[in-house]
């Protein structure tokens, strides 16, 4: 379908042609954009966002400056006075989305509203336009349809696309509805305007229920973090260092993965890959040293000592491979800089307090004919007796008190439960 745009980001000056042509290289496959809206935002620095059926993204440019999946929006805030909403992600730090039109923050405070709570369907959809509908109309003047449901416009209240006149379009005035996730193809109400055939996608994976709190890694590095998933296994967070490398997160440990033409080239492996694999019970800390700008995260394990800081000064002159303090080198280390460790920072907490509880947690018994203990196995106990032997003693004290049992019975008895 033809996303929408509204009138501000219509009348932003942008070439929207353009801009349709490159957003295919941000989505992954089978994600569709649905609503493109304006903004003007400091931190981060923002002149958009796009509403798709996987996720919000906030837009500089044709760069994504934030991207959280609906189910890893934990909440949001409205900023009257800034009329703009703060959005609150899970394992990132909140971030606001101001100077926003009545349309657009309609637009988007609906779609926190309903994708987070009900999840990507034909069904939130529905809901997200009665609710876009009901913020935006106060606004408007118009009154609230007294019927349930979703309005049904006629069909020449179509999407219009991108290079017609700049006249908004209502929330009812949305035809069709995207494809969602196990979803079959809804049927239109009507036809839906013209568009020109979607570029072809990139992106050739898509994370829905995990943190990125710098974006999504390159796609060299995505493919090799499905080849170290186990089935359908998927990372709760990936942090995403341009440059430098990535970070990856599972459930029971984290890779350190620096892949790619740019990434590769500064780790000294021109053409492969360096990755290392720490599981959660062998990291002994997470450190993290910065100077007034640049930083470098090192995971330090019984392999992995620390014994010097790493920073980006020491063996400047050298090759790629000369300088052992080189954090873009060493397979234990990311460089992050202080403004993307902040980013990151809930993650990396969260990820301290998975690893000191795989550190605490019982190891888990071995399993099939592979599994060779570590001494001999001590001789086989006999079978346990139908009750533990307090509850036995128990049952004797009574008998004797009762005086089914004499003492000398009594005596004899508790003598050979004791000796087994």
């Amino acid at each position: 379908m033809q996303p929408e745009f509204s009138e501000a980001r219509q009348a932003s000056g942008m070439k929207l042609e353009k801009f349709l042509k490159m957003l295919p290289s941000h989505l992954a496959p089978g994600e569709t954009p649905f609503f493109i809206g304006y903004t003007d935002t400091w931190s981060p620095a923002a002149d958009g966002f796009v509403l798709t059926t996987h996720r919000l993204m906030v837009m500089m440019g044709k760069n994504v400056a934030r991207s959280n999946t609906w189910q890893t929006i934990t909440g949001f805030e409205p900023l009257p006075q800034k009329r703009g909403i703060q959005v609150c992600p899970q394992f990132e730090p909140a971030y606001a989305i101001n100077r926003l039109q009545p349309p657009d923050r309609a637009a988007l405070q609906a779609a926190l509203e309903v994708f987070p709570r009900l999840g990507p369907s034909s069904e939130a959809w529905k809901a997200w336009i009665q609710r876009r509908h009901e913020l935006d109309a106060p606004q408007r003047g118009e009154p609230l349809s007294p019927h349930a449901g979703v309005p049904v416009m006629p069909p020449s209240a179509a999407v219009p696309a991108p290079g017609h006149s700049p006249a908004h379009v209502h929330a009812s005035a949305l035809t069709s509805s995207p494809v969602w996730a196990g979803d079959s193809a809804p049927t239109p109400v009507s036809a839906p305007a013209p568009a020109p055939a979607p570029a072809p996608m990139k992106v050739t994976q898509s994370w829905e229920h995990t943190s990125l709190p710098l974006g999504p890694p390159n796609k060299t590095t995505a493919k090799s973090i499905r080849a170290n998933s186990r089935g359908d296994e998927e990372p709760w967070l990936i942090i995403a260092s341009t440059g430098a490398g990535t970070l990856v997160a599972f459930a029971d440990r984290l890779m350190i993965i620096k892949k790619g033409l740019a990434q590769a080239f500064m780790a000294g492996s021109l053409g492969g890959e360096r990755s290392t694999t720490f599981y959660f019970r062998d990291i002994t800390a997470i450190e993290y040293n910065s100077g007034f700008l640049n930083g470098v995260l090192e995971v330090l394990t019984a392999s992995y000592q620390g014994t010097a800081n790493k920073d980006f000064w020491r063996g400047t002159t050298r090759g790629r491979n000369e300088d052992s303090n080189d954090p873009y080198t060493l397979s234990n280390t990311l460089p992050l800089d202080k403004f993307d460790h902040a980013k990151s920072l809930p993650g990396l907490n969260e990820l301290r307090h998975r690893i000191s509880l795989a550190k605490h947690a019982p190891p888990a018994p071995a399993h099939g004919p592979e599994a060779v203990p570590p001494h001999p196995a001590p001789a086989p106990a006999p079978a346990p007796a139908p009750a533990g032997i307090v509850e036995q003693l128990a049952q004797l004290g009574s008998l004797h008190t009762s005086g089914a049992l004499t003492d000398d019975e009594f005596t004899a008895a508790k003598r050979r439960l004791l000796n087994g």
